[in-house]
C-alpha cells in the first residue's frame, strides 16, 4: 500500500493525520491498531510528503480520473453484487484494478456524489451520505443527514 492509499484509508476512517516539523501526528490517539502506527513508521517519509501536496490527498478522484484517462468508464451497479462495473475490461490494467478494488466504497461513494443532489427538499449540496429511510433509500449532504 503506497503512502497516498494509506493516509487516504486513514481519513475515510476519520483519522486525522498531520505533519509537525518531522514529527508525524494523528488523532484520535487510539485509532490505529500496532500494524497501522508501524505502517505508518516504515512510511513515514512518504506520508510527510503525501501530506505536504494537498492535491496527492484526493486518491479517490485520482482514481477516478487515471480511469477515464484510459478510457475506463466507471457505473454504478444499482443490484447487489459489486458497488460498481469498470468498463471495458480490456483497458482496466492490473494496478488500476487493485487500486479500485482498495478503494470500492469510497469509489462508489464518489460516483454517488458526483450523479445526485441531496434529495432534501429545495437542497443541490454535494458531499452525499447514504441514509435507509424504512424500505426506501435517500441521498442527504452532511445538513440534513439527521432529517426525517
Amino acid at each position: 500500500m503506497d503512502a497516498a492509499v494509506l493516509v487516504e484509508t486513514l481519513k475515510a476512517r476519520g483519522v486525522t493525520l498531520e505533519a509537525h516539523g518531522d514529527k508525524l501526528r494523528w488523532t484520535p490517539r487510539d485509532a490505529l491498531t500496532p500494524g497501522e502506527v508501524e505502517r505508518l513508521r516504515q512510511h513515514k517519509r512518504d506520508i510527510m510528503e503525501v501530506l505536504s501536496h494537498p492535491d496527492t490527498d484526493d486518491v479517490v478522484g485520482a482514481l477516478i480520473a487515471e480511469a477515464q484517462a484510459r478510457g475506463v468508464r466507471l457505473r454504478l451497479n444499482p443490484g447487489p453484487g459489486a458497488a460498481f462495473f469498470a468498463s471495458p475490461a480490456s483497458k482496466v490494467t492490473p494496478d488500476l484494478a487493485t487500486k479500485l478494488r482498495e478503494h470500492t466504497l469510497l469509489v462508489a461513494a464518489e460516483l454517488i456524489r458526483r450523479r445526485w443532489p441531496c434529495t432534501a427538499p429545495g437542497c443541490t449540496a454535494e458531499g452525499m451520505y447514504y441514509v435507509m429511510q424504512g424500505d426506501a433509500s435517500v441521498l442527504r449532504c452532511e445538513r440534513h443527514q439527521e432529517d426525517d
